[in-house]
């Protein structure tokens, strides 16, 4: 070691951490990257980590499952110690260096505390939960207290969100809304307090992850009156981030299926670009239109699954789907309004069709391919150039020869140039007709550009001792790979 790298290295006197003969740096990397309780440990061992070590610490993401967890957490952030002297024996006053400004993201998994009725014949039971009733709400003072400190906290998840607000005081969810630094945002299992939290927030948030699962086994929506649901879109609760939010993801989010909020009332977030809606009700797209003109990415769940609609091709469409794609089709040209940048599009062959997008997509990824039949209106207005079908087990999804040419030789797949088909076959569907299902599509796509046909069909109880079982198809000029393979597990 040279005298320039000995100079910026801990070293001697012994019963310091400058025995360790590493440069400052890589120790404090070491502290950035290794786990808490490690990292406080190293950071006890001399003055100088001790004083630059939290800095490093408090980069990651702090776990907190406990209360236990949480005052040993909090305290670490307020400390009253005697700081080690150079020799490694005490002798400095006792000295408060705050922490809190140092923290930038929490994780918050502590669940519901258990009731006395729940105990009532655990004697052992009520003993620990008396215990920790202390405990917590020692820890919930301090919590409350600690968080307008944190200046810098910029990512918060927090999970049992309901749960957790409710027994642990209500003044937990207003030092949370408090918080004027989060730029990040993931709350689980939410319910009327997290409601609360969101309308009062002051941050103003770029990521957002809302769900809202409920306390219970009852998600929040199904306990709400249907009448109560367009005060809670979100596009209206999140308003406070309006000029920020880039990314949204709800789950369990429901929205009145008829009532959209005003367009007088209905902030526009010109920021954002990634909406994924995950269990939600039969949509109205205009809503979403008017509030993220610029989007680029949208994924949609309606929570219904395609083979309890009864969408097959030998059935009549179900009246409610026809009606909101009607409605949602009919508003976009009443106010020539629809997305002129949205680039990928992700949902089952029912909802793509409810949505009723007015628009073109390059990349449309198809989940639970009902029928070619429903898919064949909604692809008129998409014109993708790329799109990926999961089609799922054959055995509800009844395809016809007829229904699979009339959506792929019609002007909506016109400009495909790349076409991904996967489905699965059970042992029920062994004597099904695969082949003549398969070459239905060669002269079907025979009019497009396609440049590359991909199709997997993934097969249980599959015998692949013989290797796995594959076949070329000709198509335009191209040779196709056509593949099967076995579902593992």
């Amino acid at each position: 070691m040279t005298d320039n790298a000995q100079s910026t290295s801990l070293l001697p006197p012994a019963n310091s951490c400058e025995a360790m003969r590493l440069n400052l740096d890589v120790l404090l990397h070491v502290i950035e990257v290794c786990k808490p309780p490690e990292g406080c440990a190293l950071i006890q061992t001399c003055r100088v980590l001790y004083a630059e070590g939290p800095k490093y610490l408090l980069k990651q993401t702090i776990r907190l499952e406990n209360w236990t967890r949480l005052l040993r957490f909090l305290s670490f952030l307020e400390p009253k110690v005697q700081m080690p002297t150079q020799s490694g024996l005490p002798g400095d006053p006792p000295q408060q260096q705050r922490r809190h400004h140092l923290v930038h993201s929490l994780k918050f998994s502590i669940g519901p505390y258990p009731t006395i009725a729940i105990l009532e014949n655990d004697p052992v039971g009520l003993r620990y939960a008396a215990e920790s009733m202390a405990e917590h709400q020692v820890a919930l003072r301090a919590l409350v207290a600690a968080l307008p400190c944190m200046t810098a906290l910029s990512s918060l998840t927090i999970w049992y969100s309901e749960a957790f607000f409710c027994s642990h005081g209500p003044n937990l969810v207003a030092a949370f809304a408090a918080l004027t630094s989060l730029h990040t945002l993931e709350v689980f299992y939410g319910g009327y307090r997290t409601v609360r939290m969101l309308r009062e927030l002051q941050s103003s948030l770029v990521h957002a992850c809302i769900d809202f699962n409920g306390s219970g086994n009852t998600p929040f929506f199904n306990e709400l009156p249907l009448e109560d649901w367009p005060a809670h879109h979100p596009t209206l609760m999140l308003a406070h981030s309006a000029d920020t939010l880039e990314t949204l993801k709800c789950r369990r989010w429901r929205t009145h299926p008829r009532i959209a909020p005003s367009p007088n009332t209905t902030p526009v977030y010109p920021r954002m670009r990634e909406l994924s809606i995950d269990h939600s009700t039969l949509p109205v797209t205009i809503a979403y239109i008017r509030a993220y003109p610029n989007l680029t990415s949208f994924s949609f769940s309606s929570g219904l699954p395609p083979h309890e609609l009864h969408v097959y091709p030998d059935y009549p469409q179900p009246e409610a789907c026809r009606e909101q794609r009607e409605a949602n089709v009919a508003a976009q040209l009443r106010e020539q309004l629809t997305w002129e940048r949205l680039e990928w599009v992700s949902a089952s062959s029912v909802d793509l069709y409810m949505l009723g997008l007015t628009c073109r997509v390059p990349h449309v990824t198809v989940q639970q391919l009902a029928s070619f039949a429903v898919l064949a209106p909604t692809l008129e207005h998409l014109r993708p150039t790329r799109m990926d079908v999961e089609w799922g087990p054959l055995g509800y999804a009844k395809a016809a020869v007829e229904d699979v040419h009339a959506a792929l030789s019609g002007p909506g797949a016109s400009q495909l140039k790349s076409l991904s088909i996967q489905f699965e076959l059970y042992r029920a569907q062994r004597n099904l007709d695969i082949g003549s299902l398969l070459y239905a599509l060669i002269p079907s796509l025979s009019h497009t550009s396609l440049e590359e046909l991909r199709i997997r069909i993934w097969a249980a109880y599959l015998d692949t001792s013989k290797g796995t079982p594959r076949c070329v198809v000709p198509l335009n000029g191209h040779s196709v790979k056509v593949l099967v393979a076995p579902i593992s597990g």
